[in-house]
């Protein structure tokens, strides 16, 4: 990572523990954070950037979630339900966590209004109009497509969030997402080519 030092395994291990034992609080604030300050919480110390990156990628993941519950309803082939199932038991719990965050950060959890997600891979409603009318191997390819997509810039938002947070926790996290996000590309890319 850009200007940041190294993290130790070990260091990185005892904060991937912590993201599964963060506890939940109510949700305060109404504005938008300021990446520039660096706070602490019970959680450790967190960012603006760390908390829109959250806020953000609650909203990204919900819409992998409906993608997903789409490939059980569309008659998805075997190979993209077994994806579709895999990758909302990765976003699931996820959203979970980084609600919890918010909560202990006192951060909305809602993304700010003017924020539109653009550039991160988010489908239209056009497009997800477009995969919910389609069935069968045209689902399949649409889905992998769109998947492909939305990756990617779930990818891109998790790199960000590396270069700019100050949250060892959301680090974590980001890490896991490139790993996962980037194998489920390439195997949507060897489904594609057949």
């Amino acid at each position: 990572m850009i200007g940041r030092p190294s993290l130790r395994p070990a260091l990185l291990a005892v904060a991937a523990a912590a993201v599964l034992a963060v506890t939940a609080c109510t949700d305060h604030g109404e504005h938008a954070p300021d990446p520039s300050v660096t706070a602490s919480s019970p959680v450790g110390v967190y960012n603006g950037a760390d908390t829109a990156f959250a806020q953000s990628m609650i909203v990204h993941h919900q819409q992998a979630l409906d993608m997903t519950a789409l490939a059980a309803q569309r008659q998805a082939g075997p190979e993209v339900a077994a994806l579709a199932a895999q990758i909302r038991r990765a976003q699931e719990p996820e959203i979970a966590t980084m609600r919890r965050w918010l909560a202990a950060w006192q951060q909305p959890t809602a993304a700010p209004a003017h924020d539109k997600h653009a550039g991160t891979g988010m489908l239209t409603p056009a497009q997800f109009d477009q995969l919910r009318k389609a069935s069968g191997a045209e689902f399949d390819r649409l889905f992998c497509e769109l998947m492909i997509m939305h990756h990617e810039g779930a990818v891109a938002m998790a790199e960000k969030v590396q270069a700019d947070g100050a949250s060892t926790q959301v680090e974590v996290l980001a890490t896991r997402i490139i790993a996962d996000q980037r194998a489920e590309i390439a195997k949507m890319r060897a489904l594609l080519k057949g």
